[in-house]
C-alpha cells in the first residue's frame, strides 16, 4: 500500500513537539504550563502560554495527534487487507508486535547499560535545578537483562509498564488497538464481501468499541479509525472534497483556538490529571485532530507543506526518536550542561540540539534496519486490493 509522505511529515512535527515538552521539563521546569501554577498575565504568558505557540511544546496535544494518526492508519491497513486467511491477519499482528517490541527492547537495553555505567545518576542535577527529569534507573533496584526482555517483549506492550522509560505508557494502547483491529479485519473479510456491508460492519464495530474506550486517554486511536470510515463514505458520496475538507479543518482549528483560554495547564478548561491532561481533554484534542486530519487528507496545499523531505525523514525516524530521546536527555543533555561553563541558555541549546540529533540518528537506524524490513513484509493480495480500489475511485 502506498505510503502517504505528508503523514510522515506530520509525524515528524509531532515528534519534535514531544521532544520539546520533555526538554523544557528537564531544563526549564517552571516555564512548563503543564505544571500546576498560577499565571500572572506577564508577557511570557501572553506570548507562549495563551497563544498558538503553546502547541509547539504541548505534549498532550502531540500525543493525541499520534493516537488519531495511528488509528486512521491501522484501520486503513485493515480495510484494504482483503484476505480471508486467519493466518494472514495473525501475521499482520505479529509483524506490528515485532516492530514495537524490538526497538522498545533496544531502548531498555540502552537504559540498562547507561545505568550500570553510572550515566543516569542525575540526582544532584535534579535537586539543584528543580528539574522534572525522572530517575529511570533506580540504583536501589537495579535492572537486569531479564527485566529488559520481560518489559520489552511483554509488560510494556500488554501491562502499561513504563518504569524505565516514561514514554512507554503509549505502547499498551497501541498494541491493544493492533490486536482489536486485526481480529476485526479477520472477521470482516470472512463475513462480508460487498463494500456496503463492510462499511456497515465497520460503523457498528467502531460504535460499540468506542463505548468501551471512551473514558481512556487513548480514545484518539478510535477517533482516528472513525475518521477513516468518515473519509471512506465521504469519497463515495460527495465530489466537492476541498470545500468540505476546509470546513472540517476549520472546526479542528477553532477547537484549538478555544482551548487557548486555559493554556496547556488546563486544556479545554476541564482540568488535568496527575500526569497528563484529563481524559476529557484527550477526547477533545482527538476530535480536534479528527477535523485537522480530514482536512489534511483533501487539501493539497497542506500536504505539500508536510511533504518536506526533512519532515518526512523525521517522521520515519519518529518511533526511535520517541523511544530514545528521554534516556538521552539524562545520558547526554545533562552532562553537556554540567560540563560547560556557559550561559544557561547557550548550554541548554547545545544540549537540546545534540540530544535531538542523537535521537534522530538512532531513530533512522531503527527505521532502516529494524522497522522497515518488518514493514516491507507485505501481502501481495493486500497491494493488489488497494490498487484495484484506487483505480475504481479514480474512474
Amino acid at each position: 500500500m502506498k505510503r502517504l509522505g505528508y503523514l510522515d511529515g506530520l509525524r515528524g512535527l509531532l515528534a519534535l513537539i514531544v521532544f520539546g515538552e520533555h526538554f523544557l521539563k528537564v531544563f526549564y521546569p517552571t516555564a512548563m504550563t503543564h505544571e500546576t501554577v498560577w499565571h500572572d498575565g506577564s508577557y511570557f504568558d501572553f506570548t507562549f502560554v495563551f497563544s498558538p505557540l503553546t502547541y509547539i511544546y504541548n505534549g498532550a496535544f502531540a500525543v493525541s495527534g499520534f493516537f488519531v494518526l495511528s488509528g486512521y492508519l491501522l484501520m486503513r491497513s485493515v480495510w484494504y487487507a482483503d484476505n480471508k486467511e486467519r493466518a494472514f491477519h495473525i501475521q499482520q499482528i505479529g509483524r506490528r508486535y515485532l516492530r514495537f517490541a524490538v526497538p522498545i527492547t533496544a531502548s531498555l537495553l540502552f537504559v540498562l547499560i547507561s545505568g550500570q555505567l553510572g550515566l543516569l545518576n542525575n540526582d544532584a542535577f535534579i535537586q539543584e535545578t528543580g528539574s522534572k527529569l525522572k530517575n529511570i534507573y533506580q540504583s536501589q533496584e537495579p535492572m537486569i537483562f531479564w527485566d529488559v526482555l520481560v518489559q520489552g517483549f511483554g509488560s510494556s506492550l500488554f501491562a502499561f509498564d513504563y518504569r524505565h522509560n516514561p514514554v512507554l505508557w503509549m505502547m499498551t494502547p497501541e498494541m491493544f488497538a493492533v490486536i482489536t483491529f486485526g481480529v476485526f479485519g479477520s472477521i470482516l473479510n470472512n463475513l462480508a464481501s460487498s463494500q456496503v456491508t463492510r462499511a456497515m460492519c465497520l460503523s457498528i464495530f467502531l460504535s460499540i468499541s468506542y463505548f468501551f474506550v471512551s473514558g481512556y486517554l487513548f480514545v484518539g486511536i478510535w477517533i482516528g479509525a472513525l475518521i477513516f470510515g468518515v473519509d471512506l463514505l465521504w469519497r463515495r458520496l460527495t465530489r466537492n472534497h476541498r470545500l468540505v475538507a476546509l470546513g472540517f479543518f476549520a472546526v479542528g482549528a477553532a477547537m484549538l483556538l478555544i482551548n487557548l483560554k486555559g493554556g496547556a495547564s488546563n486544556p479545554f478548561l476541564v482540568g488535568k490529571g496527575s500526569e497528563h491532561a484529563s481524559n476529557i481533554a484527550y477526547t477533545l484534542y482527538g476530535i480536534a485532530w479528527g477535523g485537522l486530519l480530514l482536512g489534511l487528507l483533501h487539501l493539497p496545499v497542506l500536504q505539500n507543506v508536510l511533504n518536506n523531505k526533512s519532515l518526512q525523514s523525521l517522521g520515519k525516524s519518529s518511533f526511535g526518536i520517541y523511544l530514545f530521546h528521554y534516556p538521552l536527555l539524562g545520558v547526554l543533555a545533562v552532562p553537556i550542561v554540567n560540563t560547560f561553563s556557559l550561559p544557561w541558555g547557550i548550554e541548554t541549546l547545545l544540549a537540546g540540539v545534540a540530544t535531538l540529533a542523537a535521537s534522530y540518528l538512532i531513530g533512522l537506524v531503527s527505521y532502516r534496519w529494524i522497522e522497515r524490513p518488518i514493514i516491507m513484509a507485505k501481502s501481495i493480495t493486500f497491494q493488489i486490493k488497494y490498487d484495484d480500489y484506487k483505480a475504481q475511485t479514480q474512474t
